[in-house]
């Protein structure tokens, strides 16, 4: 399965900043960012280990991330699925080596109302495929509940979804509470599964609490 970024685009997608077509640099570089962009993007995968769970992740959650992801989801800004994991695809590809990928859920009237699935569409620009093993109850973000709430929040194992083997990877846009990513790792490994996670971007309070 390809991409649909494969081919050279002719604006950045985050920016829209024309992109020079007169030049072979698309050979060696992502054609579909402007310079500005790739240096934001294009970054190494780090790990941390949260409350015993494995999470890899590419960026902080920093205001511009964060302006992104809400454009990308609440703004339904479709084409910026490309921004997410593509521009560091060949690392991604290596870590996940094959195994079989699970995402977090929305709710179902948050998907409803956005009209897409964020965490599948990013992976699809990839070229990824990942199983909806999971459904989330619920209708509020995690963000604009009480403590209590949001340790009560209802995740449920989708007995309808095959997941292949015993080693999964459990994929997040971000981690800003840790409640879900946590929550849906400790859930997976209740069904005997070993699982290892990986977000777009996670909180500058994990990495300085627990980055060693």
């Amino acid at each position: 399965m390809y991409s649909k970024y494969s081919k050279r685009q002719h604006h950045c997608l985050w920016c829209l900043t024309p992109l020079d077509t007169h030049d072979f640099s698309f050979l060696i570089r992502h054609d579909y960012l402007c310079e500005e962009h790739q240096k934001i993007l294009i970054t190494p995968i780090k790990s941390i280990v949260i409350k015993d769970i494995k999470i890899m992740y590419y960026h902080e959650y920093t205001p511009k991330i964060a302006s992104l992801l809400f454009r990308y989801k609440e703004h339904k800004d479709t084409p910026l699925a490309g921004c997410l994991f593509l521009p560091n695809i060949k690392s991604l590809k290596r870590w996940i080596h094959q195994r079989p990928i699970v995402i977090v859920p929305s709710t179902l009237d948050k998907t409803q109302q956005r009209g897409f699935i964020p965490l599948k569409t990013a992976l699809s620009a990839c070229g990824l495929e990942c199983i909806e093993a999971l459904k989330k109850d619920g209708s509020q973000d995690q963000k604009k509940k009480s403590k209590h709430l949001r340790q009560t929040t209802q995740f449920r194992f989708n007995c309808e979804s095959v997941i292949p083997g015993s080693n999964i990877v459990l994929i997040d846009d971000v981690c800003t509470t840790g409640h879900s990513l946590l929550t849906c790792a400790k859930l997976l490994e209740s069904y005997g599964y070993h699982v290892e996670c990986c977000v777009f971007a996670i909180h500058s309070s994990w990495t300085n609490e627990y980055l060693v």
